[in-house]
């Protein structure tokens, strides 16, 4: 996949699928440049996505559904744009995110060991940036 790069705000980054381990679905999507991936990663990441996404979740399926390629439907995300002022927060945010959930990582993640534990907590570490972000969102998203 070459010219292909995610990064997700725990600090992952990822040129091809070598080494990975899918429990049950992997979606992957080109990008020019890191700071593109960095966008995308911010905006499908956000609270405002997430808040967009929760009429189409049932009760089965609490707080993480298989939307697939729902995301889209309910919020088509505007190309790239470096120069737009928006983008260029969101990706500042992302990268910001991806170091400090790095250094708790590195600090041993407060011993939590189960991987809803440990979400919740990467989350607490970036809790202001991803208040930053869904404001961002919410411009860049028309809201």
């Amino acid at each position: 996949m070459a010219g292909s790069v995610v990064e997700t705000m725990a600090g992952s980054v990822v040129e091809t699928m070598a080494g990975s381990v899918v429990e049950n679905a992997a979606y992957s999507c080109e990008v020019s440049t890191l700071a593109e991936a960095q966008y995308l990663c911010a905006v499908l990441n956000s609270g405002v996505m997430d808040t967009r996404l929760s009429a189409l979740r049932s009760r089965e399926q609490k707080a993480h559904p298989h939307v697939h390629k729902k995301i889209f439907d309910v919020a088509p995300i505007p190309q790239f744009d470096p120069a737009n002022p928006d983008h260029a927060a969101l990706v500042a945010l992302c990268a910001q995110c991806a170091q400090k959930v790095t250094q708790w990582k590195a600090g041993g993640m407060d011993g939590a060991t189960d991987i809803g534990v440990r979400r919740r907590k990467a989350r607490a570490v970036i809790a202001a940036e991803l208040l930053q972000i869904d404001g961002h969102v919410r411009r860049v998203l028309g809201d």
